[in-house]
């Protein structure tokens, strides 16, 4: 009796298996990776299945706030469904350096063991003191109708590093509306400002 209940396990277990692979579809994007290079974002998928790929580019050409959130709208060029679209700004982050990139470097091993406590001390404040600040947004997140109006894909967003000065206007804009948002201040010429560098 044991083997005939585990022998009918063993053949429709399979058949079973395939008929649920059958009917699962694929999920769409949910995630995607782009960069802010002046007022272009190119969106991309970074995965097994399409290393790199771009999805499409995000032109933006506006803002506002609604329901107290800031939005952006732009032209949405290839992808599923090209066109003018508005997107929400979920959060943002700041980016993490790390103000020892050589630590481990063997010459910088060798001088530390001849400095005195003092000058260690002293070399620790000047590279925190020497850091860039950023903006404190550097990482923003959109949330984008993409691929139907119906659905949506967040978007972190990064910035270009090199040769990007309206893009690090236009992220120092977006950030001082969050904190703005978030204290309760007004928005008003700081959006007003945003739209200028949008145009």
């Amino acid at each position: 009796m044991k083997r005939a209940i585990l022998l009918a396990i063993l053949v429709l277990l399979p058949q079973t298996v395939m008929r649920a692979q059958q009917k699962t579809a694929v999920e769409p994007a949910r995630v995607a990776g782009g960069v802010m290079t002046g007022r272009r974002i190119e969106v991309r998928r970074n995965d097994w299945i399409n290393p790199g790929r771009a999805l499409f580019t995000l032109e933006l050409t506006g803002a506002g706030i609604s329901d107290g959130r800031l939005q952006l709208s732009g032209t949405l060029r290839g992808g599923a469904r090209p066109g003018r679209i508005t997107a929400t700004l979920v959060s943002t982050t700041a980016r993490s350096a790390n103000p020892w990139p050589n630590a481990n470097a063997p010459t910088a091993r060798a001088k530390k063991k001849n400095m005195t406590a003092e000058e260690v001390s002293e070399q620790t404040q000047s590279l925190y003191s020497g850091a860039d600040q950023g903006s404190g947004c550097e990482l923003m997140f959109l949330q984008v109708p993409y691929p139907t109006p119906r659905s949506s894909l967040q978007v972190g967003i990064t910035l270009a590093h090199q040769d990007n000065d309206l893009g690090e206007r236009i992220n120092h804009s977006v950030c001082q509306i969050v904190r703005n948002l978030r204290d309760g201040k007004s928005t008003v010429e700081e959006l007003a400002r945003l739209n200028e560098l949008l145009k």
